[in-house]
């Protein structure tokens, strides 16, 4: 650990513990204007140390953090990075200390190193008066940079973010210490009889957003946008600080209906950033948020074939009463007297499917009523058909239907519902 006379022990030993347990370095800095001082570190990384031995692989690293400063402040919660080196970090701002700057990373998602060491070598190389480790240095960095279950890290962050908000909170330097804005007036009351307007962002529909997105209807999502940017909760800061926030919700549905985001919140930390610098209008927002919404990874769309015929009628009376639970093939198998290699194989020469294919078609079936009768969230569905993750459910209803939940639900929606 780096010396840390700015944080009391309580405070070091929660982002200590933090680190052990998320398995990356942890860095605190303080951030003044577009300067910043590390405050305390835990851990380290090779890769790192290599890209700062220059100037310019320390101003790169401070540029990736820097870009999602803003962000992190304006949601109140972890923001996950890109840096320059194409590693994953993840920012926060220390609750109610928005100067102090917690850095999680960097760190790769396990399972995503495959080219790593290559991807080091391009992103050294492009460092100006950096020096390229030879072959088994850079096979050597990239093995020893940290790897971590998908979301494992954020959910880090937010335990440590909960932790710190239990503590007092360190005391910023006068040099540093901030004004607090007087409070706004009391507005006036509308006169009997005013047309009551609607909060900022009421009808904003951050699936509806996602769905436009992923099928590639920017002239919709544009639309959407820019409806979004032209609300006036009050001062220019506050709209673009709520737009912000609406996009960041529109990611996450995003990634709900199956859609890879994780590339999409460095460019939504970017654009942060360029926000906070300077003063964009209504069209400039609405741009930057589809560059963002850009970013988000589709999978490919399978062409739609012939619909499954689930005339298997003996295993049908069986997952028709079960498919909300966990169904194993070795229980439905004793069930029906037969050997579960004989289940699978009539269902490969029937069907084509294997048996978690054929459960899958089987709650898909199911899932279509409650898409199109019901209101519940697409998580809410997933859970009540037997997928209790809701990404599983989108990519499975996807395989069986060749469309993803959302848009199976928008296209059967009651015309008075599409127009709203």
């Amino acid at each position: 650990m780096t010396d840390a006379p700015g944080l009391p022990s309580a405070h070091a030993k929660v982002l200590e513990r933090a680190a052990r347990v998320a398995g990356v370095p942890v860095a605190v800095h303080r951030v003044r204007g577009a300067s910043e001082t590390l405050a305390a570190g835990w851990g380290g990384c090779a890769a790192c140390r290599a890209a700062c031995a220059s100037g310019a692989g320390k101003a790169a690293c401070a540029r990736s953090r820097a870009s999602a400063h803003p962000l992190a402040r304006t949601l109140g919660g972890p923001v996950t990075l890109v840096c320059h080196l194409g590693l994953g970090c993840v920012a926060a701002a220390w609750p109610g200390v928005p100067e102090l700057m917690l850095t999680f990373g960097p760190y790769v998602p396990a399972g995503e190193d495959r080219g790593l060491a290559a991807e080091l070598r391009r992103a050294l190389a492009a460092l100006p008066g950096g020096r390229v480790p030879g072959a088994e240095d850079l096979a050597a960095l990239a093995a020893g940079i940290p790897r971590a279950p998908y979301g494992a890290v954020p959910a880090a962050v937010e335990w440590t973010l909960e932790e710190l908000s239990r503590l007092p909170s360190p005391a910023a330097p006068p040099s540093e210490a901030v004004e607090a804005p007087e409070p706004p007036p009391p507005a006036a009351r509308p006169p009997r009889g005013a047309a009551k307007s609607k909060p900022a962002g009421a009808d904003f529909d951050a699936a509806r957003i996602a769905l436009a997105a992923s099928g590639g209807k920017w002239a919709e999502v544009r639309a959407m946008l820019a409806e979004a940017a032209a609300a006036r909760p009050g001062t220019r800061r506050a709209r673009n600080a709520a737009f912000l926030r609406r996009l960041a919700e529109a990611l996450a549905a995003a990634r709900e209906a199956g859609g890879d985001a994780a590339g999409a919140w460095s460019v939504l930390a970017e654009l942060s950033a360029e926000v906070e610098a300077g003063a964009p209008d209504e069209d400039a927002l609405a741009e930057g948020g589809a560059r963002v919404l850009r970013a988000v990874k589709w999978p490919r769309r399978r062409p739609q074939g012939p619909r499954p015929r689930l005339q298997y009628a003996p295993l049908n009376a069986i997952l028709f009463a079960r498919y909300t639970e966990k169904v194993k093939l070795s229980e439905v198998a004793a069930e029906l007297g037969e050997s579960p290699a004989a289940i699978t194989h009539r269902l490969q020469r029937n069907f084509g499917l294997s048996f978690s294919e054929y459960l899958a078609c089987v709650r898909a079936e199911k899932a279509k009523p409650l898409l199109r009768r019901t209101k519940a969230s697409l998580a809410e569905v997933g859970r009540r058909v037997g997928f209790p993750d809701a990404s599983n459910f989108a990519r499975a209803f996807l395989r069986v239907t060749g469309m993803r939940p959302g848009e199976y639900r928008a296209l059967h929606a009651r015309p008075e519902r599409r127009r709203k």
